[in-house]
């Protein structure tokens, strides 16, 4: 019995001593990045392109942008039976051919939402732009022509996260430019 007790003290010991014993961390370098999409989350829209520019890792952005697309923009969406869908307000940010910024959504119907916009300035006078309301998570892509010029027209695809048919249809607006007094 007694060596029952011996053995079992012994046992207890090299519990705690091995609960006691320090961890070994891997400090070897980085984790490896996880994106997965359950952990992909939508970057800040508060970078300006200056911050872009400094923090570098752009990649190639395609040199000279053909024109200025930073500003405020609106669009009115319409579909293809020309009935309204919903209205859009962006602030953009450029850097290079690199266009980027928030702004909110007002679907008929539905309260205002938050989005971003990320995109890029194609050809001359157009802009390709991906807009992303962050409450329903809807997607938004318009292809805006003549964004060289205060007007602007185009076309839109939406596609809902609920799933279901994407809806498609034509754009119209412009930059938003401040009134001058004379």
């Amino acid at each position: 019995m007694r060596f029952i007790r011996v053995l079992f003290s012994v046992v207890l010991l090299a519990c705690f001593a091995a609960q006691a014993a320090p961890v070994f961390i891997n400090t070897s370098g980085p984790a490896p990045l996880d994106l997965s999409p359950e952990n992909m989350n939508i970057v800040s829209t508060e970078h300006t392109g200056e911050y872009l520019a400094k923090a570098g890792s752009l990649g190639d952005t395609g040199g000279i942008a053909a024109f200025n697309a930073a500003g405020g923009w609106s669009f009115d969406l319409r579909d293809n039976a020309n009935r309204p869908v919903a209205s859009i307000d962006l602030t953009l940010f450029q850097a290079s051919n690199l266009v980027f910024g928030k702004g909110t959504i007002s679907s008929y119907g539905n309260q205002d939402q938050v989005v971003t916009a990320y995109g890029s300035i194609i050809e001359g006078n157009s802009m390709n732009l991906a807009v992303i309301s962050l409450d329903d998570v809807s997607l938004y892509r318009l292809a805006v022509n003549n964004a060289n010029t205060n007007t602007a027209s185009g076309n839109f695809n939406a596609y809902s996260s609920k799933g279901g048919a994407s809806l498609a249809g034509i754009l119209s607006g412009g930059r938003n430019v401040q009134r001058q007094l004379s």
